[in-house]
């Protein structure tokens, strides 16, 4: 390529002698990306203070004097930016420029050294690039070999920073930049002066990395090692998903992780756009097997379904997905237990199918009509006096006291039930009988005169509570006793039941005996603040024998 040889060439920035403003970058909106929970949204830096490097290679040809001059311009520089939320960028560049001018392979004096500062802005999302806008050059030409300095100021074309790859943290890409500003060409010794532009580009390529960039790496770690502990609970098999262990290994590492997450907002986005998009893959699966279990009418099954539909709903606060039936499922199940175990007298079962339905968010009143239905259903099919007397106890103290107390009349109908609760055995007289009456009916007996009926012929049983909103029932226990049964209520209506073997208990216990894990689950409704609790005590038959009135 021609050079000019006479000397140096030197080359100044035609009527520029003064560094450009830099103006001031517009606020912009800050708009986060919803979360999605079905496929990763993209992925672009996160929001905070990024610094990085760029580097960029012109080479410029002027055509002067009949000749073509080659200018090679090398920028080594830094960027120091801050993302916002949306992925916009606002920040500066600088740099330091060498460019070296050759007369014959060798540097001639005219070189120039200098440093180049603007601002950079753009945007990092959704594919976009940034603008280094008319960054000003404060060249020093002749600086090599000792000679004298000329200083010139040039204000550069913009420089385009096209993006090739983004993360949550990071950027890169490619740089390019087209012309070199018009210039004053001396030839030195002929006295002669021209102005010319460079022609040619430049090219090169940029980095940045968030300042939280480790910060990150630790809590990805931790995201990806709390999914993959987690699938593994949920797709083991062998491990029964009951409230106490879903809620211990599954929900609180997740929430724990969350709020350690959202305590760095420059990180957080990524992180919980993961585990959102987990949750949206997880969800599909416990639902659908909250349906499978609650499709097998037992206790056990039904609870393990309720728990992992409280799991699942849990989970869910990102996403909201439809539950595929499941709740109806196993509200379904629960109450088909309860009319099942009404049915065919399973006291012990019924309570804790009541149980169920509340834990479950039954409405307590909703489940009070369906005990309510299931006994009323047993009063008109039944007829003998220890049937009626035993369906009266269950009923007056799971809170059906209309029922209870017609149970009662029935009985008192036939005589045997009221004078069993009085001790009176019957007298046979056979002189001046009196004709019986016709029309008079059997009283139905007082609440007061119920407690008798309902105690007759067994343990009266005396109770105790303490410990306030902790509440803890205890109660003496009863010669030949195998079971007992609770129920506490406001007004009749049930607020919790419970049925094991123990003779004391905590108000909200949810174990179901013999089923490890079934425990230590918060009870959804809270103790009444008037409230009466009642005691049943059965053998191993399943009669009662004693019974703590409802106080």
């Amino acid at each position: 390529m021609g050079k000019i040889r006479a000397g140096a060439l030197v080359v100044a920035l035609l009527g520029a002698w003064l560094v450009a403003p830099q103006h001031p970058f517009a606020a912009r909106a800050q708009m986060v990306q919803p979360t999605s929970c079905t496929q990763q949204p993209p992925a672009y830096p996160m929001q905070g203070h990024y610094t990085g490097i760029w580097h960029s290679d012109g080479d410029y040809h002027f055509s002067v004097f009949g000749t073509d001059l080659d200018l090679k311009v090398t920028i080594d520089g830094k960027l120091d930016v801050y993302v916002a939320p949306d992925g916009s960028v606002s920040g500066s560049a600088t740099g330091n420029v060498d460019a070296p001018i050759t007369d014959y392979g060798h540097r001639d004096i005219s070189s120039g050294i200098g440093t180049i500062s603007g601002g950079i802005s753009g945007s990092l999302a959704n594919g976009g690039a940034l603008t280094l806008s008319q960054p000003v050059i404060d060249m020093h030409w002749g600086t090599f070999g000792g000679g004298h300095a000329v200083e010139r100021t040039i204000v550069m074309p913009e420089y385009s920073f096209g993006t090739t790859a983004v993360d949550c943290i990071s950027g890169s890409g490619s740089i390019t930049e087209t012309n070199f500003p018009e210039q004053n060409v001396v030839a030195d010794g002929a006295g002669q002066v021209t102005q010319a532009p460079g022609i040619g580009t430049a090219t090169g390529s940029w980095n940045l990395q968030s300042d939280e960039a480790q910060r990150f790496a630790d809590l990805s770690q931790r995201v990806d090692a709390y999914i993959s502990s987690a699938n593994a609970l949920l797709t083991s098999g062998s491990t029964p998903l009951y409230g106490a262990v879903l809620t211990q290994t599954l929900i609180q590492p997740l929430q724990a992780l969350e709020t350690e997450i959202r305590a760095s907002p420059d990180v957080e986005r990524c992180l919980l756009a993961r585990l959102a998009v987990w949750e949206g893959s997880a969800l599909p699966g416990l639902f659908a097997q909250a349906q499978s279990l609650a499709s097998s009418p037992t206790l056990v099954n039904v609870r393990e379904a309720a728990d992992v539909l409280r799991v699942a709903t849990s989970l869910d606060g990102d996403c909201g997905l439809p539950d595929g039936g499941a709740s109806t499922s196993i509200l379904a199940t629960e109450a088909s237990i309860l009319d099942s175990a009404l049915s065919i007298r399973d006291w012990r079962l019924a309570a804790l199918a009541a149980r169920e339905m509340l834990f479950g968010g039954t409405l307590p009143a909703t489940v009070l009509a369906r005990l309510d239905g299931g006994i009323h259903a047993l009063l008109l099919a039944t007829s003998d006096d220890a049937g009626m007397l035993t369906l009266a106890r269950f009923a007056y103290a799971s809170g059906d006291k209309s029922d209870a107390l017609a149970l009662l009349h029935m009985a008192a109908r036939t005589g045997a039930a009221v004078e069993r609760a009085h001790g009176r055995a019957k007298k046979h007289r056979k002189k001046h009988r009196r004709a019986k009456p016709t029309s008079a009916a059997t009283p139905t007996p007082s609440s007061k005169s119920a407690g008798a009926v309902l105690l007759s012929s067994i343990t009266s049983i005396r109770g105790s509570s303490s410990g306030g909103s902790a509440l803890t029932l205890a109660w003496q226990p009863v010669t030949g006793a195998a079971r007992y049964v609770l129920f506490v209520a406001s007004d009749s209506v049930p607020a919790w039941a419970w049925a094991g073997k123990a003779t004391s208990v905590v108000y909200g216990d949810t174990s179901i005996e013999g089923v490890d894990g079934t425990g230590g689950d918060p009870w959804p409704v809270a103790l009444p603040s008037s409230y009466t609790w009642s005691v049943l005590a059965f053998d191993d038959s399943g009669k009662i024998v004693g019974m703590r009135l409802p106080a």
